[in-house]
């Protein structure tokens, strides 16, 4: 839990490309937060889980205590638990397409224009046919 792990890496690697404003910093702290606790959760669990493995047979309560916390730092639990706050801390700093997109006036799910819809609507724009031909329609009769 020393280094950083993918989403945090993520994270910083976003923060770097987009730099916030400074009255952000809360909010920079939190989502670098987040996304920390989420890559954390899974050698958490694997140390849980082995704490679980070696706890004392005679001890049933302590044991079930110890399966529980085992279960609450699983990865799975984490992302569903915080993926969502991360996902809403990201978008209050325009770090999420729909976010940005509500900033410059756009929808969400406005269609991406690939390069093959630019180079359809430059061959109706030209009046060629599907394979470059003239179009028939296109010619005087």
């Amino acid at each position: 839990m020393t280094r950083r792990g993918p989403l945090a890496r993520a994270v910083a690697s976003a923060l770097r490309a987009a730099p916030p404003v400074a009255r952000d910093a809360a909010t920079v702290a939190l989502t670098r937060s987040y996304a920390t606790l989420i890559d954390d959760a899974a050698e958490l669990h694997a140390a849980a889980v082995d704490a679980v493995r070696t706890w004392d047979r005679e001890d049933p309560i302590g044991r079930a205590g110890a399966q529980r916390l085992a279960d609450a730092l699983s990865a799975r639990q984490a992302a569903i638990e915080l993926g969502p706050r991360l996902l809403a801390a990201l978008a209050a700093l325009h770090m999420t397409p729909a976010a940005r997109g509500k900033v410059e006036g756009k929808k969400a799910d406005d269609p991406v224009r690939t390069r093959l819809d630019e180079l359809r609507a430059e061959r109706n724009r030209l009046g060629t046919g599907q394979h470059g031909a003239p179009d028939m329609d296109a010619t005087a009769s």
